[in-house]
């Protein structure tokens, strides 16, 4: 409704087009697509759309929030999604709107389903930050980084924590 609108159109290696410009979702992004196995997600206002690797839409689009967490919804200039083209999760971390946290959400591509979250950030080194970043391999093991300042620090610190998904 206010003309934004993310589209995609899907190339082949040799630069061939495999499927025209298509509408993924009404809104802006922000560094928010991500491979998954035998396909992509893309995070729209809130949203998470999934596609197989021919750009057809699988199922309806996801809502964030049934991660249960307070991400931003907006174009997601905080918020990072991630994922490899090996494992079927799709991850999105940033801090949550209603504390200063850094959380890791995580979604099964397969089934579009919501699976799992976790803090990142904690006590000494909280989520009073910008911008939160992430990288995932094949093994679900996904690394979090983040800007801090902890309590009398004049500076920011970088700060990263690594986890494991278990898809059970």
């Amino acid at each position: 409704t206010d003309g934004n609108a993310a589209v995609g159109t899907i190339l082949a290696p040799d630069g061939t087009i495999v499927k025209e410009s298509f509408h993924i979702g009404d809104g802006d992004i922000w560094a928010n697509v991500a491979a998954v196995q035998n396909g992509f997600v893309v995070r729209v206002a809130g949203m998470l759309h999934f596609f197989n690797n021919a750009g057809e839409r699988q199922g309806d689009p996801v809502d964030q929030n049934t991660s249960g967490e307070s991400y931003a919804r907006g174009r997601g200039d905080g918020e990072r999604l991630a994922g490899h083209v090996n494992s079927p999760y799709v991850f999105l971390t940033g801090k949550v709107t209603d504390a200063p946290i850094v959380r890791v959400s995580a979604w099964d591509a397969r089934t579009r389903t919501y699976v799992a979250t976790a803090d990142v950030s904690e006590g000494g080194f909280r989520g009073d930050f910008d911008r939160a970043n992430l990288a995932v391999d094949a093994l679900n093991r996904v690394v979090v980084s983040w800007v801090s300042r902890p309590d009398s620090y004049e500076q920011q610190q970088v700060a990263a924590r690594v986890l494991a998904l278990e898809g059970t």
